[in-house]
């Protein structure tokens, strides 16, 4: 089995400091902790069971009580990472057997996906004259921890194998990612809104607080600011946007130089905005005008606005020229 402690050695580091690992891999706090373990319950659930798991919030927005689907519809899991887990398995199970909820009438068959903790050891079984609702729950089938990961690690070579690419590879994308896109918060702010002056000949600037009050109280998903040269649109935008603490800037020459939306910023999109689990960032796009006769940015410009659809706490604001 070569390599294979080495292997065991990386599982076992990462699992077993789960929260502080992510937290180290993003010493700004952006992304969300326990968004980042459902993910990875996802990935590494999906080896565990050994079929592809998807996440029912995608199918509605917040479904009830439970969080993955397996792919054959007949095991649900629910993903947590609380410090008191008897009291969570109890309170699901209550919950499902108490709900009203039609998505529920079928379900049957319930997992718990957790980070292991001391509490495991308090987890009691819920069958015959314990048992809560339709559901029957036994610790050692329907409690998987992230112990029995490692367990099963270490005496399943191909398992093993699988997860340590499957951890190496998401470890490096979520440094990368965390990284690329302070670096991009940081440069929108000091470059992108630090090259918009607001002075009219280095003297004066126009009062626009009412009409960026009135925008703000709109809260629009997209906002398009549009005006002759020179009317102050960037401005505009600018005085909207610089206090918003996720900010991501490009004049809209960047989208000329590149094929993928990635490469703009040097950063995953979706996949950040997965990260980070509904805090807000704004993308703000200058001065459209200069793609507005390439039909083939428009649809990079596109697949921005596909990409932010999914993700209600993500805006665009852009500004063009009346005329384009």
């Amino acid at each position: 089995m070569k390599n294979s402690d080495e292997r065991v050695q990386f599982i076992a580091d990462y699992i077993s400091a789960y929260e502080e690992k992510i937290k180290l891999l993003n010493i700004n706090g952006l992304f969300d902790a326990a968004k980042l373990f459902e993910l990875f319950a996802i990935e590494v659930g999906s080896l565990y069971f050994g079929q592809k798991l998807s996440n029912l919030n995608i199918e509605t927005y917040t479904y009830p009580c439970v969080d993955l689907i397996s792919a054959d519809k007949q095991t649900y899991i629910q993903v947590s990472t609380v410090k008191d887990i008897p009291s969570k398995i109890k309170s699901t199970l209550e919950n499902i057997r108490d709900s009203k909820r039609p998505e529920l009438n079928t379900l049957t068959n319930i997992k718990f996906f957790v980070l292991n903790n001391d509490s495991v050891d308090k987890v009691k079984d819920y069958t015959g004259n314990d048992q809560i609702g339709r559901i029957s729950f036994t610790k050692a089938n329907d409690l998987i921890t992230t112990k029995d990961i490692l367990q099963k690690a270490m005496v399943d070579l191909e398992f093993q194998i699988a997860l340590y690419e499957l951890l190496k590879k998401e470890t490096e994308s979520i440094k990368d990612n965390s990284y690329k896109f302070q670096e991009a918060i940081e440069n929108s702010k000091t470059v992108g809104l630090g090259n918009i002056d607001c002075k009219i000949n280095n003297e004066y600037e126009i009062d626009r607080s009412e009409i960026i009050t009135r925008i703000k109280t709109d809260n629009h998903k997209n906002i398009s600011i549009q005006g002759e040269a020179g009317s102050g649109k960037s401005v505009l935008c600018k005085k909207i946007v610089e206090e918003e603490e996720n900010l991501i800037y490009a004049r809209a020459e960047r989208f000329l130089e590149e094929t993928d939306i990635n490469d703009i910023w040097g950063f995953n999109i979706k996949q950040t905005l997965e990260y980070l689990n509904g805090k807000p960032v704004i993308f703000f796009i200058d001065s459209l005008e200069f793609i507005a006769d390439s039909r083939t940015k428009l649809d990079l410009l596109c697949v921005l606005y596909e990409i932010t659809k999914e993700y209600p706490s993500s805006k665009i604001i852009t500004s063009c020229r009346t005329s384009d």
